[in-house]
């Protein structure tokens, strides 16, 4: 498996494995337990930044993760980064569902006691910088502002060219729900 489905599957387990603690007890989720958390619906949809730099958008859908034979809420999403209307980084959802987990980009989960807020990882592409991901939405729930803190000091490779431009997103970016 190459580090970029390690680092996947590893930003996955570890919200599964925090949700669990924060929303209840290990020990008392049992085999076939579904664990509901219905505050994070309202992050479903398309969500489009508001930059004048670049355009980033992220496909994000509520899905039952796999813990074991039991299952806890969350988010996983796509994304596609346009930099000077050219896209430079891009992860569309699959059509084979089996692949969700294993080609999702973003996943989170909700925050216990802030309906509004989600947290969890960001992960460009391969090459890229993985990012620590808070999000809020604003009270009309049509904006949403995430705020990225790098985990690693990579960032988007543009050109391969001997002089290499690294593309980092901001410490927090806006965006809006498309219709």
């Amino acid at each position: 498996m190459n580090n970029f489905k390690k680092s996947i599957l590893f930003s996955i387990a570890s919200i599964i494995i925090t949700s669990s603690v924060f929303a209840q007890n290990l020990n008392k989720i049992k085999p076939g337990d579904h664990v509901v958390n219905k505050s994070i619906e309202q992050f479903e949809g398309v969500w489009q930044s508001e930059n004048n730099d670049f355009v980033l958008e992220l496909n994000l859908s509520k899905v039952a993760i796999p813990l074991g034979t039991a299952k806890i809420d969350g988010i996983i999403g796509y994304h596609k980064l346009e930099v000077g209307k050219k896209v430079i980084s891009e992860n569309l959802k699959p059509a084979d569902q089996k692949e969700i987990f294993k080609k999702a980009t973003f996943s989170a989960k909700g925050i216990q006691g802030k309906e509004n807020s989600i947290d969890g990882y960001f992960i460009l592409d391969k090459n890229a910088t993985r990012y620590k991901v808070l999000g809020n939405l604003s009270p009309s729930r049509n904006e949403l502002v995430l705020t990225l803190i790098p985990s690693n000091p990579k960032g988007i490779t543009i050109n391969k060219e001997k002089t290499v431009d690294v593309y980092k997103l901001p410490g927090s970016i806006t965006f809006k729900k498309k219709i």
